[in-house]
């Protein structure tokens, strides 16, 4: 009776239990091992998929975003400014898998916000204020920015403000 018992269980315990879900419009998903850690390199769009036992989902939004910056930095003399500019972006759905295999979270928005700011800053740090033009220092961010992020996001529109220095 024992034997057969542990018999079942292990049958039961190996036997691949599948989840179904859904991904939505404007949604995509990256699934990875929840033992290993692998994330796949797939990234499933819109649809009714299953994944194993051992698979966990991560979901991302998809739709175009907006994200309005105003923000203190300081320049290589150690003086202060704060810059306003805003950036229009769209996620570039099939880089996703990548993205979530180097920053481990599904939220694209705070980490553009991040490293956005963490970019302007280190081109900051090159310049004083005594030696800076707006326009440049705005075409400056603007390539820097497209450099960084070019594998997670497509930047539609960037609009520079200001740069105010204190």
């Amino acid at each position: 009776m024992k034997q057969t018992c542990f018999i079942l269980l292990l049958i039961l315990l190996n036997s691949r239990c599948t989840s179904k879900f859904e991904v939505k419009e404007d949604e995509v998903a990256v699934t990875f091992n929840n033992t290993t850690g692998e994330v796949s390199q797939d990234v499933l769009r819109k649809g009714d998929y299953e994944i194993g036992s051992s698979e966990k989902v991560v979901i991302f939004q998809t739709d175009p975003q907006h994200k309005d910056f105003s923000f203190d930095f300081l320049f290589k003399d150690a003086s202060e400014g704060l810059i306003e500019f805003s950036i229009d972006y769209t996620p570039k759905v099939d880089s996703l898998a990548s993205f979530y295999r180097k920053y481990k979270t599904t939220n694209l928005p705070v980490t553009v916000e991040i490293e956005i700011k963490s970019t302007v800053r280190d081109i900051a740090l090159n310049l004083t204020k005594e030696n800076i033009d707006s326009k440049i220092f705005f075409m400056t961010i603007e390539r820097a920015l497209d450099s960084e992020l070019r594998y997670f996001i497509d930047i539609d529109h960037f609009s520079p403000k200001r740069v105010k220095y204190q």
